[in-house]
């Protein structure tokens, strides 16, 4: 909780030093958040993927298909 406390503090920073970005980047390090988001980004691009093969495929469908892709592998 007091990490909680400290990440949310540096984060309504405008003016955040280096040493405090480094130490709200440390606290998300030792979280599993990083992980959490990813599966939870490759779950809503899997989901997209699915619901794109469900209409006609052509130019269009295949664009989708391909931004759904980037946008999770962007995170990657």
């Amino acid at each position: 909780e007091e990490e909680k406390s400290i990440f949310t503090s540096i984060l309504g920073k405008r003016d955040a030093s280096e040493e405090e970005l480094g130490e709200a980047i440390k606290l998300v390090r030792r979280t599993k958040a990083i992980e959490l988001a990813r599966r939870k980004a490759k779950r809503y691009a899997d989901e997209a993927v699915a619901a794109i093969s469900e209409i006609p495929q052509n130019v269009h469908s295949r664009l989708l298909r391909e931004v759904a892709n980037f946008a999770y592998t962007r995170i990657l």
